[in-house]
């Protein structure tokens, strides 16, 4: 996935500034002209994020949509016994994308993982370009149902445990005797 987003376009001249470098990388943004996407640079803010730093909370409507430029990004659900991890995101991925389509709030978690470097462009900076752009509209709408699809399917299966060959299996047979022993004196 991260190899297609980086292929050039075929209207793609070499990018002057570091922001028009990672609209380039953006899947969902390719259906516009290089003038589009040099006039939505005006709308991009650069924000720095720490390890560990949320980007986007859960449970609440995103109010922008925003392309990572560098770092890891690490995608958390909360269950009853903690936050899970579900997916990783890197240069070109976009977040915020259901606060666009419909309105709705996030049901993960985004933090960073690495140092990051993320631009924020705010929905209402991006509204007009819908109106002239509807297939933008569709292109967010179905990256947000490919990731409802793919966190649904991961919430589904279960982990099978397996009984490792070898030291470990070793190991848990002792530690078992062990604490069976502690519990009989």
């Amino acid at each position: 996935r991260q190899l297609a987003a980086s292929e050039p376009r075929q209207d793609q001249v070499r990018p002057a500034t570091r922001m028009s470098a990672v609209l380039n990388t953006v899947g969902a943004l390719r259906m516009l002209s290089h003038t589009d996407l040099a006039e939505l640079e005006r709308h991009m803010h650069l924000v720095a994020f720490a390890p560990r730093d949320v980007i986007l909370a859960g449970g609440v409507v995103p109010d922008a949509l925003y392309i990572i430029e560098s770092g890891v990004v690490s995608v958390s659900l909360e269950r009853a016994d903690g936050w899970f991890e579900v997916g990783r995101m890197g240069p070109g991925e976009l977040l915020g994308e259901t606060g666009f389509v419909d309105q709705s709030p996030t049901l993960g978690r985004s933090c960073a993982l690495t140092d990051c470097m993320v631009y924020r462009i705010a929905l209402a900076d991006l509204e007009p370009w819908v109106k002239d752009h509807p297939e933008l509209r569709g292109a967010l709408a179905g990256l947000a149902k490919f990731r409802a699809k793919a966190r649904a399917a991961m919430l589904e299966s279960k982990p099978v445990a397996t009984d490792s060959p070898g030291f470990l299996r070793w190991l848990r047979s002792s530690v078992t005797r062990l604490q069976g022993g502690r519990g009989e004196r």
